[in-house]
């Protein structure tokens, strides 16, 4: 990777700094970020602090964790160029083909969700209905804040930590460690079991190889926004066991089972194991193949 070598001109001391520059800025950054437009939501909303934390469907809440993720994005790009030295190109930011890889990666995402719900209500697992009650404005806004929060975790976890890693280590053991840290990030989620936690490693190792090969975290960043969007606010599933303050959809299931995911959501379903492996490796053939070539 091109990106590889701005790293390596300033490379991480031990293996395990750049896991604490990553925790440090999601906590500290992210956490302040949303509780300041926790306070400035209240001004508006007159709900007190009480009860955003008590009401998970809250539309405050909600938004004002999305968009604190922005907090976060902002603090990596600053610690990478102010304390590590180096320019934002090596995070996998480009201005080569911008908006149009940017468009491809969404569309990527939303289309792999939407063929998995489409597998699972095929196989009478679940179903769908139009939802009447549906906020446009919210609905808007979740758009937004999916942007946000899908390119901050690429930003923190692939940009900056896969390729601190892949400084001092084998580039493979870095995308598996890294695979293993976004794993634990989402372990304290709603509904979290042994294929849910396995299927986000799936997909940690997925994107760190579909990093690997485009050398573009916007498009990487694209594909979890869509996938995380299209699979909350579009088809009312629950996004890694959290439910969506509005959707297009409204997704049912009369049991949970492997095939519908349960209460964490088609995320947690033998589905999405199958398409994560079958995934991981057609990209590690392309890479092979790149490589070669």
């Amino acid at each position: 990777m091109k990106n590889i070598c701005y790293f390596e001109m300033h490379p991480p001391k031990s293996w395990w700094r750049p896991l604490m520059v990553v925790l440090f800025v999601f906590l500290c950054f992210q956490g302040m970020g949303s509780y300041f437009l926790f306070a400035f939501s209240t001004l508006f909303t007159h709900e007190s602090f009480a009860q955003l934390a008590s009401d998970k469907l809250s539309v405050s809440m909600n938004l004002c964790s999305l968009f604190g993720f922005g907090f976060a994005l902002l603090g990596i790009i600053y610690w990478n160029q102010k304390v590590n030295k180096r320019p934002i190109a090596a995070l996998g930011f480009t201005k080569e083909k911008l908006f149009s890889r940017y468009a491809l990666g969404f569309t990527i995402g939303g289309l792999a969700i939407i063929l998995l719900a489409l597998v699972a209500m095929l196989m009478g697992s679940l179903s769908f209905e139009i939802n009447s009650q549906l906020r446009i404005g919210v609905f808007i806004a979740l758009l937004i804040g999916f942007m946000i929060q899908g390119l901050t975790e690429e930003v923190l976890c692939r940009g900056y930590l896969q390729g601190s890693l892949s400084a001092i280590m084998d580039k493979k053991w870095a995308i598996v460690l890294n695979a293993v840290f976004f794993a634990i990030l989402h372990g304290a989620n709603p509904g979290i079991r042994f294929i849910p936690l396995m299927n986000l490693f799936l997909f940690g190792l997925l994107f760190g190889l579909l990093y690997y090969f485009s050398e573009n975290i916007l498009f990487v960043g694209a594909i979890h926004s869509a996938w995380n969007f299209f699979q909350g606010p579009v088809l009312g599933i629950k996004v890694s066991g959290m439910n969506s303050v509005t959707s297009l959809l409204n997704a049912k299931s009369a049991t949970a089972n492997w095939i519908n995911g349960g209460s964490f959501g088609i995320e947690g379903s033998i589905l999405t194991t199958i398409l994560g492996i079958a995934s991981c490796l057609l990209l590690y053939y392309m890479i092979v193949n790149k490589k070669s070539q």
